[in-house]
């Protein structure tokens, strides 16, 4: 606790004053503490040796000596005083002080006198070795402390009323001395910092008033110049609480300070992500090491596999002398844009392909046609018996159906169809979709499950491309799973962004999309199955933009893939209008 400048006067004349008293009261107690209790003891010793001498003269009038034991006995269970005890071989024969054989423990064994002073009780004992008697003489030590008290009562009277005394004298001569110093510490306490007008009004010609026409003249400087740094304060926070990028202050051991409102926004948002707040301070402890700022991009990946970027700058902040006293870290969500700048990649390079694949797969066609005709005219001019010559050629005529298949998935891709759109009922078209991939599904024991809507929902999407759609996206989910995996689909509707959607959600328990792989998976010709060739989910793709829809893919390896898919729901004349 604080004290004040009265207390800070008060109390030391008050402990001078005090511990004297305290040490003359104390000596005086602990001093005829001493002389009573040397005068309890001699007491008892005269007891114990009157009560001996008492013993040999009963037993040289007495001839017997258990009458002389007996006489001794009664005689002292009549005595007065009552704080005598008579021991046997360890055994009670007369306890008038009703002391218990815990008391008696320290003496019990004795075949001396002595004296044992202990924490509650002060016995004198002797043995009367003819008997085997030992005899104690008692004495309770508060009731000694009793007397004391009842002695000592008017010293210790006289003590306080001089205490009290003292004391008065001593506040009336500490408030005196305080009362101005007081008054200026109460007024500077009412001091509004914010509003600097106020002095103070003592007017005297000591230190003290000195010390007020100082203090008044300091004030007016500082009124002058407050307000001027509190504006000051306030631009800059402004700035710092709005600015797009989050901004992020730490000491020089990179303790954090503060950070403003778009770098706590980024925060939460991923604030599922534990590790943002690592990279961060991981950089932020470069930066603090290598006394050097830094430029970086930070890519996280979800738990599903979706990744965001932190666009992150990192500078010293130094003061005017270059001393160094912490960190400004900025940092912005550029997943957007970073989003933007891959599919814009991808779109070129879906554009370049796409020629690339069209004009590669007229000219490939063309003479596939020619060679397919003459084979098969070989093949009707062997004799059955050439077992041989007719299976090599059956495989060639099979090896070119499916080299055209592949350049009719590469016109497709390149140059997909016009979508007629229509109403269709999506969840019908599914399970054809299913339907057809049944002997699929059955080879592998897939377990499927369909969560359905009540009512069909209607899209209005082109009925083939969105089958396509259906039977590439289950396709893939087949063959990432392993026997009796599960496969699940669930349709439900939701707004987004103003605008009815049916969205198809694919979610199998497969081996899952590495995180490196998962912005490459629409790329053309990017595939991880030796027997694909890389744009089911181009064309996939493809047919969805045709179709007004979208597809978002999430994914953890070794976990399962969930495909989600978007399509237009048919809202009657709303969406004819």
């Amino acid at each position: 606790m604080k004290l004040d400048i009265e207390n800070r006067i008060l109390i030391p004349f008050m402990l001078f004053t005090i511990l004297p008293i305290c040490f003359l009261a104390g000596v005086s107690y602990w001093n005829g503490h001493y002389l009573l209790m040397n005068e309890k003891t001699r007491s008892l010793e005269m007891t114990i040796q009157e009560s001996l001498a008492f013993i040999d003269a009963l037993e040289e009038e007495t001839d017997s000596e258990d009458d002389t034991q007996k006489k001794v006995l009664d005689f002292f269970s009549t005595f007065n005083t009552r704080d005598i005890v008579i021991l046997e071989r360890g055994n009670l024969l007369l306890n008038q002080p009703n002391l218990t054989m815990a008391d008696l423990n320290p003496i019990i064994s004795s075949e001396k006198s002595g004296i044992y002073d202990g924490k509650d009780l002060l016995m004198v004992y002797d043995y009367y070795e003819k008997w085997q008697w030992q005899l104690i003489t008692v004495v309770d030590k508060s009731s000694v402390l009793e007397n004391l008290i009842d002695i000592q009562k008017y010293i210790l009277l006289i003590s306080i009323m001089f205490l009290i005394f003292s004391m008065q004298a001593i506040i009336f001569t500490a408030h005196n001395i305080s009362k101005p110093i007081r008054a200026f510490a109460e007024f500077c306490k009412t001091i509004d910092f914010d509003n600097l007008k106020q002095k103070i009004d003592i007017t005297r010609s000591d230190e003290i008033g000195i010390l007020a026409n100082a203090f008044n003249a300091m004030i007016d400087q500082l009124n002058a110049s407050a307000e001027n740094l509190i504006e000051i304060k306030r631009y800059n926070e402004d700035i710092l609480q709005n600015a797009s990028v989050g901004i992020l202050t730490t000491d020089a051991q990179g303790q954090h300070i503060t950070i403003n409102r778009a770098g706590t926004d980024i925060l939460n948002k991923y604030n599922h992500n534990p590790h943002i707040l690592d990279l961060l301070n991981q950089h932020i402890g470069k930066a603090i090491h290598s006394r050097k700022g830094l430029n970086t991009t930070i890519t996280l990946d979800e738990i599903t596999n979706k990744a965001f970027y932190l666009d992150v700058s990192i500078s010293l902040l130094l003061r005017k002398n270059n001393e160094f006293i912490g960190i400004i870290c900025c940092f912005s969500d550029i997943t957007k844009r970073r989003i933007l700048e891959n599919n814009i990649i991808r779109v070129n390079r879906l554009a370049s392909v796409g020629q690339f694949a069209a004009g590669m797969a007229h000219e490939i066609r063309n003479p596939l046609t020619g060679l397919k005709t003459g084979i098969q005219y070989i093949r009707t001019q062997l004799p059955d018996a050439d077992t041989t010559s007719i299976e090599l050629t059956d495989d060639m005529v099979y090896e070119i159906n499916r080299i055209n298949n592949l350049v009719s998935e590469l016109l497709d891709f390149s140059k997909p169809k016009h979508a007629f759109k229509e109403p269709v009922k999506v969840q019908a078209l599914l399970k054809k979709s299913l339907d057809i991939l049944d002997d699929e599904l059955r080879k592998k024991q897939v377990n499927l499950s369909i969560i359905e809507l009540d009512q069909d929902p209607i899209g209005i999407i082109d009925k083939d491309q969105i089958e396509q759609v259906f039977i590439n996206i289950i396709k893939n989910a087949v063959n990432a799973l392993s026997e009796h995996g599960n496969l699940t689909v669930q349709i439900r509707l939701l707004d987004r962004h103003g605008q009815s959607w049916i969205k198809l959600s694919f979610m199998d328990t497969g081996h899952g999309i590495p995180p490196e792989n998962l912005e490459r998976i629409f790329d053309p010709f990017f595939t991880t199955n030796p027997k694909g060739i890389g744009l089911g989910l181009s064309v996939v793709n493809s047919l969805l933009i045709q179709n007004d829809g979208k597809m978002e893919i999430e994914s953890k390896y070794q976990v399962g893939t969930t495909v989600h898919i978007y399509l237009p729901h048919y809202e009657g004349a709303t969406y004819e209008n």
